[in-house]
Protein backbone atom coordinates (compact mmCIF):
# COMPACT_ATOMS: atom_id res chain seq x y z
CA UNK A 1 0.00 0.00 0.00
CA UNK A 2 1.41 3.04 -1.19
CA UNK A 3 0.70 6.86 0.25
CA UNK A 4 0.73 9.99 -1.78
CA UNK A 5 3.01 12.44 -1.23
CA UNK A 6 1.49 15.40 0.34
CA UNK A 7 3.15 18.38 1.58
CA UNK A 8 0.87 17.91 5.35
CA UNK A 9 2.84 14.45 5.35
CA UNK A 10 6.51 15.90 4.06
CA UNK A 11 6.19 18.72 6.78
CA UNK A 12 4.60 16.17 9.45
CA UNK A 13 7.79 13.89 8.72
CA UNK A 14 10.51 16.87 8.61
CA UNK A 15 9.03 18.06 12.06
CA UNK A 16 9.47 14.64 13.68
CA UNK A 17 13.09 14.64 12.71
CA UNK A 18 13.51 17.95 13.52
CA UNK A 19 12.64 18.07 16.80
CA UNK A 20 13.97 14.98 17.56
CA UNK A 21 17.45 16.35 16.25
CA UNK A 22 17.02 19.27 18.35
CA UNK A 23 16.54 17.15 21.12
CA UNK A 24 19.51 15.34 20.36
CA UNK A 25 22.11 18.23 19.88
CA UNK A 26 20.77 19.96 22.62
CA UNK A 27 21.45 17.03 25.23
CA UNK A 28 24.64 16.15 23.54
CA UNK A 29 25.75 19.90 24.40
CA UNK A 30 25.10 19.46 27.41
CA UNK A 31 26.85 16.25 27.95
CA UNK A 32 29.84 17.60 26.35
CA UNK A 33 29.83 20.84 28.63
CA UNK A 34 30.02 18.68 31.72
CA UNK A 35 32.28 16.10 29.90
CA UNK A 36 34.65 19.50 29.00
CA UNK A 37 34.20 20.98 32.28
CA UNK A 38 35.44 17.79 34.66
CA UNK A 39 38.51 17.32 32.18
CA UNK A 40 39.29 20.93 32.62
CA UNK A 41 39.09 20.76 36.56
CA UNK A 42 41.48 17.40 36.45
Amino acid sequence: MELDVTWQRVVKVWWAYLWRSLLALVAAMVLGAIVGFVIGLV
